[in-house]
């Protein structure tokens, strides 16, 4: 009879003794332990993005030591990316990736907020109406990855007198989620105001969805400016207009300061711009 054998990574093994009984003639099979596999490191999850793989590494079982090749696991989605649409944790089956301020975002920007219960981006419009925009939760705010300059929040005309040009943008917001609405209302009323425009002009990586932001999505990016390689000590526009004076609208500074300087100031001065997306 055959002792019983322990299992290994690569050999089976039995429980019992096996082999031919010697005083009865009959054969015992005993109980079979399988192989019990190399316990490689742990391995990594595939995301949308990345392939994962089942542990690469040197066996850590005791006293076996064997190189573990690993099996390779698909990304789940390549070539497309993570599915953040009003989700803050990827939807794609399988992958639990989630954005950090300072993250590339799927626009080629810099995500420069994040709202873990979500925010409601405001919607305009009725259905059916040609220009009918429904509102939506989103959870990150992402900015381009450079400034387009400084510009005028309201359009100069040639002559160089503003006249009849500081238009009253009703209904503009301030909170988180307004910025949108707000570059609508602007280039309704005036379709050539240069900050406003460029914003809602601007296209990156397939996303055309970019507008200026309104006060406190203005603020957000102060506080994140490090991230976003704002070094300039300058204003920037927002798209809120003061909604008790119509020449003026909320700015800004982007100095060293710790708060930075939110304040109001005319609309036919020059301010920094940079857009932003929300999803």
């Amino acid at each position: 009879m055959t002792a019983p054998k322990a299992a290994t990574c690569a050999e089976a093994g039995n429980s019992d003794k096996h082999g031919t009984c010697t005083r009865c003639g009959q054969t015992i099979t005993g109980t079979l332990i399988p192989a019990l596999g190399h316990h490689a490191p742990n391995g990594t999850y595939p995301t949308c993005i990345a392939d994962g793989n089942t542990g690469i590494g040197f066996c850590q079982r005791q006293g076996c030591g064997a190189f573990v090749a690993g099996t390779m696991i698909p990304a789940l989605r390549p070539g497309l990316g993570h599915d953040h649409t009003s989700s803050l944790i990827c939807k794609r089956e399988g992958c639990y990736h989630r954005y950090t301020i300072g993250d590339e975002g799927p626009a080629g920007g810099i995500i420069f907020y994040v709202a873990p219960s979500g925010f409601t981006v405001t919607g305009y419009g009725s259905p059916g109406d040609t220009d009918y925009f429904a509102g939506y939760t989103a959870y990150y705010l992402e900015a381009a990855l450079l400034d387009h300059g400084e510009l005028f929040w309201m359009y100069i005309p040639p002559s160089g007198n503003p006249g009849d040009e500081y238009h009253d943008i009703k209904g503009t917001g301030t909170v988180i989620g307004t910025g949108k609405e707000n570059t609508r209302l602007i280039l309704a009323t005036d379709p050539d105001a240069p900050a406003a425009k460029v914003c809602d002009e601007y296209s990156n990586n397939g996303k055309t969805d970019w507008f200026l932001p309104s006060k406190d999505e203005l603020n957000e990016m102060y506080k994140a400016r490090s991230h976003l390689g704002i070094t300039v000590q300058w204003d920037f526009w927002s798209s809120s207009q003061d909604n008790s004076n119509k020449y003026r609208a909320w700015a800004q500074y982007f100095g060293n300061d710790s708060q930075g300087d939110v304040y109001v100031t005319y609309k036919d001065c020059k301010s920094y711009v940079r857009a932003i997306r929300a999803f």
